[in-house]
């Protein structure tokens, strides 16, 4: 299991993974993010959410909208997946063997909608889900 635990000390998170196969484990990396580029974040998957929930509420059948709602939340995914991630904790998960993924997230993140960024674990070829 490769266990991630992320601390957030005011706009800068502190990153420590362990890796239980013995391959190795790095501590405090870090990334500066500030909490309003954070609420941003959310506002535009609500937005894209919105959108979505209207178009299949209003029975419209609209697949090259929805494929443009997915393909939004992907870049927003991917963006935000860049910004918060050091890219050494980004390397570590591209290149794991461990099937599992254990996330600690520090409270004051409660507010990222994770399982939809754990998602784009999965977009970067990461077979934890």
């Amino acid at each position: 299991m490769l266990n991630l635990i992320i601390d957030r000390v005011g706009s800068v998170n502190v990153f420590n993974i362990l890796d239980t196969s013995g391959s190795g484990s790095e501590s405090h990396l870090q990334s500066t993010i500030d909490e309003d580029l954070i609420l941003e974040y959310i506002k535009e998957i609500e937005n894209l959410v919105r959108v979505s929930n209207a178009v299949n509420s209003k029975g419209m059948n609209h697949k090259t909208l929805e494929t443009e709602i997915l393909h939004e939340l992907k870049i927003l995914g991917e963006t935000f997946y860049d910004q918060f991630f050091p890219a050494p904790i980004q390397e570590k998960l591209r290149l794991t063997t461990e099937k599992y993924l254990h996330l600690n997230i520090d409270p004051k993140l409660g507010v990222i909608p994770w399982n939809y960024y754990t998602m784009e674990l999965v977009f970067c070829r990461i077979n934890f889900l």
